[in-house]
């Protein structure tokens, strides 16, 4: 079963793509009539069938008090439903060869299998099951929470600037709904009783909040049976799914916070509010900046900081995007644990300056463009990662061939569009910076 595995990354469609220097992602839709939408993509280069199901509900659906449920929610869904017991989720599916995962963003909560395709209704019967009803015990929320506690001291708590995240969102959001992490907090975690859980669940894991995708060996006619047969008679949910709306008013000056912590070097990062993903206009130009600023060792900020001045061990830039609100990141880890960082952020700010009078040159635009477009292409190197890709589009702007004009909305951007966003959105009053610095032997 590993070489099955193996085979199913080297999708036609990722050949077909890598070839035309284009999108040409074919697929199918339809609705039933409870409102799940389900998107077919038939690919029949390997026997292998990817199921992915989208919620669309993240940390931004949550309210202050109840954070963290939507991640919680991430792990519940594999201990045990109305016909699967505790533990048989994975075994199942480990038993035929099978593979499967979850993942959970500010926005979204995505599930996946990836199964040959002889066990295709095995992945929907699975998947259906977890949606037909609330069937979580207390011993499932309870060793849920544990596990949930342990992964935020691993990824948070007991790693260097691990609680950048938590720290930047409480100081750059004045209020919901990006306000806290996708972990949530602890407390929240500790305090969720069944019945909160229960109420989440009700109000955001229905047919009508859900997208499918059933992907590689199979037909449009075989998928609609299927799909029918499996989620048909899963009712719609009671009530109006709640969308959070995004009420932040625009910052009005920097903001500053500095953290003595265990750290092996100073670290600089420095956040910028801009657009939600769905801004088609200034968007791509802000992504593209971000790959000229901090992508590769020819980018300018480690071509100056790292490899020019050797004041930083790593610096670059990146845009946390999110479906209604994105923060763009420009960070530089110092390299030594002297290093004086009021030096090094003068040098960030000073390239962040240059761009906003004047300018990029062509040749650097051109490479962004080149970085992102292979990026783009090798997200569709497989038949899950096409299956991702059409529920993610689906499911934030309701447009699934989005994914086809993916790359056509980075190819328009120009450089006069990269110094426009510059001094649009890089601004003093637009700036949120947080500075780690190491402890002193006292602890401070």
């Amino acid at each position: 079963m590993t070489r099955l595995f193996v085979i199913y990354i080297l999708s036609a469609a990722f050949i077909a793509v890598a070839h035309a220097g284009t999108m040409n992602i074919d697929f199918k839709e339809f609705d039933l009539d409870n409102g799940l939408h389900v998107i077919v993509h038939e690919d029949h280069s390997s026997a292998i069938v990817v199921l992915d199901v989208r919620y669309h509900v993240g940390s931004k659906n949550e309210v202050s008090g109840k954070t963290g449920f939507a991640h919680l929610f991430e792990h519940l869904m594999f201990d045990g439903s109305k016909n699967v017991g505790r533990g048989m989720f994975d075994k199942y599916l480990t038993n035929v060869g099978a593979q499967n995962n979850a993942y959970t963003t500010a926005d979204e909560t995505n599930y996946h299998e990836v199964v040959p395709s002889n066990q295709v209704e095995l992945a929907l019967w699975l998947e259906s099951d977890r949606m037909l009803q609330f069937a979580i015990k207390e011993i499932s929320l309870k060793t849920q929470k544990e596990v949930v506690k342990e992964e935020k001291r691993q990824t948070d708590d007991n790693r260097p600037y691990g609680d950048l995240d938590e720290k930047m969102r409480e100081m750059a959001y004045t209020g919901g709904c990006y306000r806290w992490p996708v972990i949530g907090s602890m407390q929240d975690i500790d305090a969720a009783t069944l019945d909160d859980v229960r109420q989440f669940y009700e109000m955001y894991y229905v047919p009508n909040n859900a997208t499918l995708c059933l992907g590689g060996d199979i037909t449009l006619d075989e998928a609609k049976r299927l799909v029918t047969k499996y989620f048909g008679g899963i009712p719609s949910g009671k009530q109006p799914v709640r969308r959070p709306s995004y009420n932040e008013k625009p910052q009005a000056k920097e903001n500053r916070l500095i953290l003595h912590e265990d750290v092996p070097a100073p670290g600089e990062f420095i956040a910028f509010h801009v657009p939600g993903e769905n801004d088609t206009i200034d968007m791509p130009a802000l992504e593209l900046l971000s790959s000229i600023l901090g992508s590769g060792e020819s980018s300018r900020l480690q071509h100056s900081l790292v490899y020019e001045q050797q004041r930083a061990s790593d610096a670059g830039a990146y845009v946390d995007i999110n479906e209604l609100s994105s923060l763009l990141y420009v960070y530089a880890l110092a390299a030594k644990p002297d290093q004086d960082m009021d030096v090094v952020e003068q040098e960030m700010l000073r390239h962040l300056a240059e761009i906003g009078s004047n300018g990029v040159t062509d040749t650097e635009l051109q490479k962004a463009k080149n970085q992102k477009e292979a990026s783009i292409v090798y997200g569709f190197a497989s038949s899950l990662g096409i299956a991702d890709a059409l529920t993610h589009a689906y499911t934030l702007d309701r447009n699934t061939n989005s994914v086809n004009t993916e790359i056509d909305k980075y190819s328009r951007v120009t450089v006069d569009d990269i110094k426009r966003v510059a001094q649009k959105y890089l601004t003093v009053e637009n700036r949120n910076i947080v500075r780690y610095l190491p402890k002193d032997e006292d602890g401070e």
